[in-house]
């Protein structure tokens, strides 16, 4: 269970990811944007909430590029010839 200050923290955490996000899809750098909308945040909680988005970034890439890899393998499964036996 979640201590208020935990739950104080993890929305503070997601309010600073969600301007880093909301930066990064219009083309700005979402670092610096967190820094501008938030000039009393410490670094390092910046910081931290963009590589928390970065992270979330990479994921779902690496979720996308395994769906696909895993879509191709299927559609040449389906695609092949049985070993030993008839088309």
């Amino acid at each position: 269970m979640n201590t208020p200050n935990q739950d104080v923290r993890a929305q503070v955490m997601n309010e600073i990811m969600t301007t880093v996000r909301l930066a990064e899809e219009s083309g700005l750098d979402g670092y610096a944007e967190a820094r501008r909308v938030y000039p009393a945040v410490p670094t390092g909680v910046i910081s931290e909430a963009w590589a928390r988005f970065d992270l979330a970034r990479d994921e779902a890439w690496w979720l996308q590029a395994e769906r696909t890899i895993e879509g191709e393998i299927i559609q040449r499964a389906i695609a092949a010839k049985p070993e030993g036996g008839e088309a």
